[in-house]
């Protein structure tokens, strides 16, 4: 697009905050005040699932790193990283652009993902979404972290694969199930697309839109090492985090 069609773009239809929807300066972006709301997931974190740490840690050693969840039950994934926590600043963004058809916020999360799983997109030998059954797919119409996925193989020049997986069982939704609820619902739920390129000894990074307790993660982690696959990293864009009371 050249530079003169985009001025008339911009004009004609401002760039709009991915949040609030006010006019900001570039498209794909927030504005400030949405910005200073997001909380964004840096270091100090979990070494394996991403989790971040309250507090600061003067250490080396990976073990030391680990969330207690992890210590207690380590995921079969290698690392997942999330980009922000999903909280009342980031539920509505998540929200419209997974039910809200907002797909035009495609380009501004990936490039937040691609700046939090950069070591794991420059590690990985092709990337692929979690997949959505075709039921539920026929009713939202797109695979948001397809979308997702997409975007970073086009940024970054990584294969990307649409249909490493498919989810052959119809679940019900998560979002009202406990933990194990959670695991026992995706159970069995995904199988390798043997038509699709050889994945055994490569690297897949998994991504998804939001990490609740890693149930699908691990699953379809799970389903992928037992194909072969030597490597598992997952990206995310919102995770949820449960406050200590």
């Amino acid at each position: 697009m050249s530079k003169l069609a985009k001025q008339f773009i911009d004009i004609v239809l401002p760039p709009r905050c991915l949040s609030c929807g006010v006019i900001t300066e570039a498209t794909h972006q927030l504005c400030a005040t949405c910005w200073k709301d997001v909380r964004f997931i840096t270091d100090p974190l979990c070494h394996c699932c991403g989790l971040p740490f309250s507090y600061t840690i003067d250490s080396d050693d990976d073990a030391v790193m680990l969330c207690a969840g992890c210590m207690r039950d380590r995921p079969n994934f290698n690392k997942n990283r999330t980009v922000m926590v999903y909280d009342d600043a980031s539920r509505s963004m998540v929200l419209s652009y997974k039910h809200g058809d907002r797909i035009d916020a495609t380009p501004g999360f990936s490039a937040w993902m691609g700046k939090s799983g950069r070591q794991l997109i420059e590690a990985c030998d092709y990337i692929t979404p979690v997949p959505l059954h075709r039921r539920r797919l026929f009713q939202r119409r797109y695979n948001q972290s397809a979308l997702l996925a997409k975007d970073l193989s086009k940024k970054s020049g990584k294969p990307y694969i649409a249909q490493m997986l498919i989810r052959h069982k119809h679940t019900p939704p998560q979002g009202r199930l406990s933990t194990n609820q959670r695991h026992d619902n995706v159970k069995g739920a995904f199988s390798i697309n043997q038509k699709k390129h050889s994945i055994k000894g490569k690297s897949i990074l998994l991504i998804d839109d939001v990490y609740t307790t890693g149930a699908t993660l691990k699953e379809c982690t799970k389903t992928l090492l037992k194909a072969g696959v030597k490597t598992v990293n997952c990206l995310t864009l919102a995770r949820v985090i449960k406050e200590e009371s």
